[in-house]
């Protein structure tokens, strides 16, 4: 499983078209995309933030460190649903019809650059690495160009979608993070 996560991940990075393409075909049903694409990743964020609190600090603190993967977790699994529910809406909205299926690959392939970085986040926690959040818009805008045929909003649509697929983790994990602090 973790081997074709990595040939997957690999290939939304450097070949996003090719992989867009690939997925279209794959006949996964929600459950099993989150299941080969998003826990095992969001599952390796969670031990790496775990591991790196109880190592990170001087005391140890076991319910801490628990407490901080809980929130990891819980930003990245409920940041990917907030997403994937906000693009539904999108979509009704502009009288797009897409499959359930379709929207919840388009939010949680490219969910995965987020835990990645997050997982650098982790580690490095002042990291400049944020920056390549902005490469979703690319993957989108490859994506897009897949899934939908009018490419009269492309633009629009890349940025509406990205922004959602963005935005609702990073705001859980500051706001759980926040919460660590109180």
């Amino acid at each position: 499983m973790y081997s074709r996560l990595f040939i997957t991940i690999t290939n939304l990075i450097f070949q996003p078209k090719k992989m867009w393409r690939d997925v279209v075909h794959t006949k996964n049903t929600i459950d099993q995309t989150l299941t080969n694409y998003n826990l095992p990743t969001i599952g390796f964020l969670t031990v790496v933030a775990f591991t790196w609190h109880c190592i990170s600090n001087e005391t140890l603190s076991f319910p801490d460190a628990i407490k901080k993967a809980i929130f990891i977790f819980s930003a990245c699994f409920f940041g990917l649903f907030i997403s994937f529910f906000l693009l539904l809406k999108f979509f009704d909205l502009t009288k797009r019809v897409l499959r359930k299926e379709t929207v919840f690959k388009i939010v949680a392939l490219p969910a995965n650059v987020i835990y990645i970085l997050s997982i650098i986040q982790v580690i490095h926690p002042h990291s400049w690495l944020w920056w390549f959040a902005l490469y979703i818009l690319f993957i989108v805008w490859n994506g897009i160009s897949i899934f939908m045929l009018d490419t009269k909003y492309r633009l629009w649509h890349t940025l509406i979608i990205s922004i959602s697929i963005v935005l609702p983790p990073i705001l859980l994990i500051n706001l759980f993070n926040l919460l660590i602090i109180i």
